[in-house]
């Protein structure tokens, strides 16, 4: 099992169901990954007679920013906070625009 999920990062630990062999279709295995890298959604195994994919399921993947590549949050928020911005410079600029068609008026 280690060697399947090698592929994919750094094998710490199997959970208690997949090393007494109870967790029928499926195996869960704690992996140290590298999240700069892209995250694999299968992996190819490869046996002496017979070769087969595995489909990939990560759990538990904490935000990560690809932009600047700190855990904790993702390059997502920096667009929702630029847009936000834009939009507060816009109705500002939009506000400021009224009041100075307003006094040329009076």
């Amino acid at each position: 099992m280690f060697e399947i999920a090698g592929a994919l990062g750094t094998p710490l630990a199997l959970d208690e169901a997949t090393n007494k062999r109870t967790f029928g279709h499926y195996a869960r295995v704690l992996i140290e990954v590298d999240l700069t890298l892209e995250l694999r959604e299968r992996i190819l195994v490869e046996r002496k007679d017979f070769d087969f994919y595995v489909d990939v399921e990560f759990e538990k993947l904490p935000p990560f920013c690809n932009s600047c590549q700190i855990v904790g949050h993702s390059v997502f928020d920096y667009w929702i906070n630029e847009f936000y911005y834009s939009l507060f410079i816009n109705l500002h600029f939009l506000v400021l625009k009224q009041e100075v068609a307003g006094r040329s008026q009076q």
